[in-house]
């Protein structure tokens, strides 16, 4: 994966997460990539660049990490603990912002890229089956609310 592809993502994931509020945050590269997430949001991309954007969290984490960015929009929302439908949708929104915006980032270096709609998958043993045809690169959004880690797996056609 090449350098600008790289620094579209890790921009994007800086730039909405700032613009969403969140102040004490860093994203860093994801040395090692881990499979032991309770939630995973899937965003397809196509076009130029190919393959997907998988978001991955810890259930505490999304917990947390929902819950500050409802605090944020002056939402209060209580989870007891759970990963009710509105951290979910949350989460789903964040991870949207972050791929529309790499996509917009992309464009700026001739990479015209779509995404879909995400997907999010719930569990305790979440695994997929993922193409070897694909390069893939892993960041972690870390702040004290929790860690969202961003797995992406593209192919420039």
């Amino acid at each position: 994966m090449n350098s600008s592809v790289t620094s579209a993502i890790a921009d994007s994931i800086s730039q909405v997460v700032e613009e969403t509020g969140f102040t004490d945050f860093t994203v860093l590269p994801e040395q090692e990539i881990d499979h032991s997430y309770n939630i995973s949001i899937s965003i397809g991309l196509a076009g130029k660049l190919q393959g997907f954007l998988f978001y991955r969290a810890l259930k505490q984490d999304a917990i947390g990490l929902a819950g500050h960015l409802a605090t944020l929009m002056g939402i209060d929302l209580e989870s007891n603990g759970e990963l009710t439908s509105m951290h979910k949708a949350a989460l789903s929104e964040l991870a949207n912002q972050i791929s529309g915006r790499a996509t917009i980032l992309l464009s700026h270096s001739g990479i015209d890229t779509d995404i879909t709609p995400p997907t999010i998958i719930t569990g305790d043993s979440i695994s997929f089956g993922i193409s070897e045809q694909l390069l893939f690169h892993g960041f972690i959004l870390d702040s004290p609310q929790g860690s969202l880690h961003i797995l992406a797996g593209l192919r420039q056609m």
